[in-house]
């Protein structure tokens, strides 16, 4: 069974998200080093939300989503969370790290932890996945179907 896994980056992960990047095209900035190098450069240690996909039975890694909690003034007392890509504003593109075959389970739990965790956050700014990306097309389609009410 696969779930999604809410992390943080920790060296104990670094070799098993490099194998994972490098499966991915164009997929440097999602190397675990230049992940690491974004969070300290960029002040967002500990504010990491990085979403695994793990099969239950054999913990191993389907899918990653990198993410950080960004805090932007929305009013004078009012702050918001936003989910930003792990990379934003060095990057101008935000591959997903997927293993093939596990685009539209990845889509589907993505979006239903987003959904069941949505007092984690008040915006999702993701529009730099590009269409190339293996599971654009059903993130989409999973997101669409969201329910905030």
């Amino acid at each position: 069974m696969l779930q999604i896994v809410k992390t943080s980056l920790t060296e104990k992960k670094f070799e098993e998200y490099e194998k994972l990047s490098m499966q991915t095209k164009y997929g440097v900035n999602l190397h675990p080093s230049w992940l690491r190098a974004y969070i300290d450069h960029f002040g967002y240690k500990g504010k990491e939300l990085f979403l695994e996909l793990r099969d239950s039975n054999s913990n191993d890694l389907k899918g990653l989503l990198p993410m950080v909690v960004q805090e932007q003034k929305d009013t004078r007392f009012i702050k918001l969370k936003r989910l930003i890509p792990c990379g934003y504003r060095p990057t101008d593109f935000f591959p997903l790290i997927i293993k093939p075959g596990f685009e539209e389970d990845f889509s589907k739990l993505i979006v239903e932890w987003l959904t069941l965790n949505s007092d984690q956050w008040d915006r999702i700014f993701i529009n730099y996945i590009p269409k190339h990306s293996s599971p654009w097309s059903s993130l989409v389609e999973e997101f669409q179907k969201m329910d905030l009410k």
